[in-house]
């Protein structure tokens, strides 16, 4: 709560400031009415009294009574003092301020600045970037009796550096429950200075996870952990992250004494001393040269998983390796390099790789069009093969393509080609050095494109119009068999894999499109394709088609789309991949999503989730991952949502596998990035 409530006041204030209180270089007229006004020549100042208003550029001022030195442009107001600016209402008692300068001198001011509510007592401008207000609130409810505000009774600012606040007081209601004597921190950082996350996990016991935030200036900061798992241990790491001009990165680091890590086939390993070390950098040389480096060290190769489950969720194997690249106007040079840090991960080293890279271009003034890649490095591989445990090699290839497109008809497009790719290899299969590979594609692609609007209207499906684009399309490649076949050369990625092909692919897109509020909107999106093997017995194991491939996109209402990706095998008449997902909103406070991921003979797994609103303040929301091979529930989640008007909370459980997890989090529905949570 600390960490939501103060936050507040960040933005209360700056805001305050900024907007009341900002300097203004445009000159122009200041314009007064009121029921009496009078003019003193002598002292060039304007008085006013009865409904008066003040305006001046974007801003406008009202009052009973007002005061305005018209040489200073300088108004001192009284009497239900209103102030509008930027969309903002500030009321006060009195006011002193100065349309040109900024200079501000306000008492007792209530604001209203969705979505922030409060009042201060009275704010001063000491200089140009420095101000001081006097016992102010803040708060995001906009009740007459706010559920929650924030107090102060010294607040500092610093425009464009930091807030100081002093002896600040929490209350829910009429009831202090929190105090702060003093509080300082940037204005440009939301983040609290220090948090605690209690809770229990099955695997860590019961924990706790704190940190301290902090920062050296704008450019770098960092968080500080010091973490505590009754099964696991203790543990500290740090957090780092730096910003300037062209330059930006992170480094993580962090050690585990773990007590009890378990294997994946049930082993316990005591006293583990685990740890983990990140650095990303990127740094733009020149506006045309970017550099990028990644360095990743860790102690096991579980460490992540066990201890950072999101970020694992999302790359299970972190890389080590740095790239260096020049951007021309119709190539690109890069040089990288890969290393294998940690022994337990499968990696191709590349130790380096120099790639040049010539994008598709027109050759001077005929009609013919080339590209280009090239690439040399020396690569390494530690991974059982054939009889080789680990294998290396230097290697150099060389890609070049021209091809002629045409158009005839103004509807047909035929785009001629021919491939050669040049490979040189310092090592092969057995133990035989300075391979040549030579391979030879030929090709052409023919496409084009039919369409017809039909006059249809229906309000139930929101249809106005359909317009139905059919695109066929027809590719044949030949690929001349190769000097060397792929099992007699070393596998380091694609470009060793290359083998001889004679194939037709036929393929079709349909589009049926439509208008929804004058938007133009894909009802229906197919893209079918396959392959015939023209020499089947050589090239596809004796099958003449391979599989049949799919990717449709459906949406018959606003509210329900259907996604399904698939790769049917018609040998075996079975599908060999399917994706999909359907989700719909049939109710404004109801939404539902159902998604299959089946992969032949290894899983077909299942997931829904779904989330409704009632009784107008309370949401419930459920996610369940269902493993149909093995009948097993992976993973369930059931949280509830109880929104209180200028806050939210939320009780959650889940559990994933033998893993179970409670936790609760809270934030203002005004700022629901500012989000703290208890438990895991």
């Amino acid at each position: 709560m600390k960490k939501i409530l103060l936050f507040c006041f960040n933005i209360v204030f700056f805001a305050v400031c900024t907007n009341v209180m900002s300097d203004s270089t445009v000159d122009g007229p200041v314009t007064v009415d009121g029921d009496n006004v009078s003019y003193d020549r002598n002292s060039q100042s304007l008085s006013a009294s009865g409904n008066v208003v003040v305006e001046y550029m974007d801003m406008k001022l009202t009052a009973d009574t007002i005061k305005l030195q018209v040489e200073k442009k300088e108004v001192s107001a009284s009497g239900n003092v209103k102030l509008y600016r930027a969309g903002n209402i500030y009321q006060a008692d009195t006011v002193v301020y100065n349309f040109e300068t900024g200079a501000a001198d306000i008492m007792h001011c209530k604001y209203s600045m969705h979505p922030m509510y409060g009042g201060v007592e009275r704010v001063e401008k000491l200089d140009d970037k420095v101000f001081v207000a006097t016992r102010a609130n803040a708060t995001t409810s906009d009740f007459d009796e706010p559920e929650y505000r924030v107090e102060g009774k010294h607040i500092k600012i610093y425009l464009g550096d930091r807030i100081v606040i002093k002896d600040a007081v929490v209350y829910i209601g009429k009831v202090p429950v929190f105090y702060w004597p003093y509080y300082s921190r940037s204005l440009d950082d939301d983040k609290p200075k220090f948090f605690v996350i209690p809770g229990h996990d099955s695997e860590w016991g019961a924990f706790v996870l704190t940190g301290m935030n902090w920062k050296i200036d704008k450019n770098i900061k960092g968080t500080l952990h010091v973490d505590y798992r009754s099964k696991r241990g203790v543990a500290y790491g740090s957090d780092i992250v730096y910003k300037q001009d062209h330059i930006q990165g992170e480094v993580n680091t962090y050690h585990v004494w773990d007590r009890s890590r378990e294997l994946d086939d049930g082993t316990h390993i005591h006293d583990n001393n685990r740890y983990r070390v990140k650095w990303k950098h990127r740094q733009i040389l020149r506006d045309d040269i970017t550099f990028f480096a990644e360095f990743s060290k860790q102690s096991d190769e579980d460490i992540i998983k066990d201890f950072f489950r999101k970020e694992y969720s999302r790359e299970i194997q972190p890389r080590t390796h740095a790239d260096i690249t020049k951007y021309g106007d119709n190539f690109k040079v890069s040089v990288s390099t890969r290393k294998r840090l940690n022994t337990f991960y499968n990696v191709v080293e590349r130790l380096p790789q120099v790639n040049i890279d010539l994008i598709n271009q027109k050759l001077w003034n005929t009609p013919f069009y080339y590209e280009s890649s090239n690439s040399a490095a020396y690569l390494n591989y530690d991974k059982d093969f054939f009889r080789h445990r680990e294998y290396s090699s230097g290697r150099i290839d060389t890609f070049h393509r021209f091809c002629l497109p045409i158009n005839y008809f103004n509807f047909l497009s035929v785009n001629p080609y021919a491939e050669y790719r040049g490979t040189f290899y310092t090592n092969a299969v057995d133990d035989r050095n300075d391979i040549m590979r030579n391979i030879l594609t030929a090709g052409v692609e023919t496409s084009t494109k039919f369409y017809k609007v039909f006059n249809v209207e229906n309000s139930f499906f929101d249809i106005h119009d359909i317009r139905h684009v059919f695109q066929p399309q027809v590719v044949y490649t030949y690929t001349y068999k190769p000097d060397k076949r792929p099992d007699e050369l070393y596998q380091f990625d694609w470009i060793d894999s290359i083998d001889r092909r004679d194939s037709l692919r036929y393929g079709f897109r349909n589009t049926f499109q439509t208008k929804r509020q004058d938007v133009s909107t894909d009802l229906l999106d197919i893209y079918i394709y396959i392959d015939m093997f023209l020499k089947k017995d050589r090239d596809n194991n004796g099958d003449r088609f391979s599989n049949l491939f799919s990717e449709l996109e459906f949406r018959p209402f606003s509210w329900l789309y259907v996604d399904l990706d698939s790769s049917f095998n018609s040998h075996s008449g079975q599908f060999d991949e399917v994706n999909s997902v359907i989700g719909l909103t049939p109710l404004k406070d109801l939404q539902i999503s159902v998604g299959q991921r089946y992969l032949k003979d290894y899983s077909n797994l299942w997931t829904t989730s779904l989330s409704i609103r009632f009784l107008e303040k309370w949401r419930f929301d459920t996610y369940f991952r269902f493993e149909t091979s093995d009948g097993k529930l992976q993973e369930q989640e059931y949280k509830i949502t109880r929104n209180f008007h200028c806050w939210e909370t939320s009780f959650s459980y889940a559990k994933r596998g033998d893993e179970n997890m409670f936790y609760i989090a809270f934030w203002l529905t005004a700022f629901p990035e500012s989000q703290a949570e208890v438990g895991y």
